[in-house]
């Protein structure tokens, strides 16, 4: 499955990983399968998740809180640590990406997208 998400606010290379894994979460959660593979080319996100690295900053800790709340819902979720060059490429425009994917979700704020999983899984 691929996803497409725009964030609307700020964020540093780290919280736009997360913001992303957790999106994926969401939509796996939404097509109610119970095993995920994640593929993430971050070391730092992929170490965070498996309890390797501590989290450097509140925005992260609250993140990795919300991955573990999330994963929950699941009977396994793995995330994969892949070689940046192994990771697809994007287009850099948007207006690429609404051709490239049905569907665009944009959030307006840090983990916008975890206000429906909240309601419906927790």
């Amino acid at each position: 499955m691929q996803l497409a998400i725009r964030l609307n606010f700020r964020a540093t290379n780290n919280e736009v990983e997360y913001e992303a894994l957790l999106a994926g979460l969401q939509a796996a959660w939404h097509v109610s399968t119970a095993w995920v593979v994640i593929y993430s080319d971050s070391q730092q996100i992929a170490q965070q998740v498996a309890g390797n690295f501590e989290a450097n900053s509140d925005k992260l800790q609250l993140n990795r809180e919300a991955y573990e709340k999330m994963k929950e819902s699941f009977k396994e979720v793995i995330v994969t640590k892949i070689p940046r060059v192994d990771n697809p490429k994007l287009p850099n425009s948007t207006d690429r990406l609404t051709e490239q994917y049905r569907r665009v979700d944009q959030l307006e704020s840090p983990n916008d997208h975890l206000s429906s999983a909240r309601r419906s899984t927790c």
